[in-house]
């Protein structure tokens, strides 16, 4: 399973570069509004993972089994580059695969945009599993149990990182979104671990 997931990742980012290198699109635009639009978004969506972190305890638990290491390990800065990473390498892969085809078609409504929104969004949502691949060897079905509330949230956070990315045809909002949400949460997450009421950090 997880050879087929890394090869789908792959050919994505692949497919990716090859339509950068050919077809040269414009996927990137620096312009305040959208920068703003990403960074209110991203807030938007920090607040929301908060309100659910201590108010739903099924999706807090598996948040905590999937990602709670990657969010809590290291220092700041390392919680700084590892959420400028994904934020820059994510998106490329995601939603520029998308707006490269929505530039090519010009509407969200195309079958080929379809395919690609469920099949991209898809393996980005599953690749998160990666967190948890020795448990997934010992047992691939409480594994999943365990990480599907998470992966649930994950597949919702694609509509709005996919909306900005096609609403000012640039995946730069959805990059500072996706940057915003990663840090901030993460500073959230561990403050809110580090209070004495809080068990979630002994599920990790």
């Amino acid at each position: 399973m997880f050879l087929i997931l890394r090869i789908l990742t792959l050919s994505l980012a692949f497919f990716f570069c090859f339509i950068l290198f050919f077809e040269k699109p414009n996927i990137l635009i620096f312009n305040f509004p959208s920068i703003l639009a990403g960074l209110l978004v991203g807030l938007l969506m920090s607040l929301i993972g908060y309100w659910m972190l201590i108010s739903n305890k099924l999706w807090a638990d598996s948040l905590s089994y999937l990602v709670g290491h990657a969010l809590s390990k290291g220092s700041i800065l390392t919680l700084l580059v590892l959420s400028t990473m994904a934020g820059i390498f994510e998106e490329l892969y995601t939603r520029g695969i998308l707006l490269c085809i929505y530039i090519k078609s010009n509407t969200i409504f195309s079958f080929e945009f379809i395919i690609f929104f469920f099949i991209v969004n898809s393996v980005w949502v599953i690749s998160h599993i990666y967190n948890r691949s020795s448990d997934l060897k010992v047992n691939f079905r409480v594994t999943l149990k365990k990480s599907m509330p998470h992966l649930f949230a994950i597949s919702l956070s694609s509509i709005p990182f996919t909306f900005l990315t096609i609403y000012f045809e640039s995946i730069t909002p959805a990059i500072v979104a996706h940057f915003v949400l990663d840090f901030i949460f993460g500073m959230i997450y561990r403050n809110y671990c580090n209070k004495p009421s809080c068990n979630l950090s002994k599920r990790l």
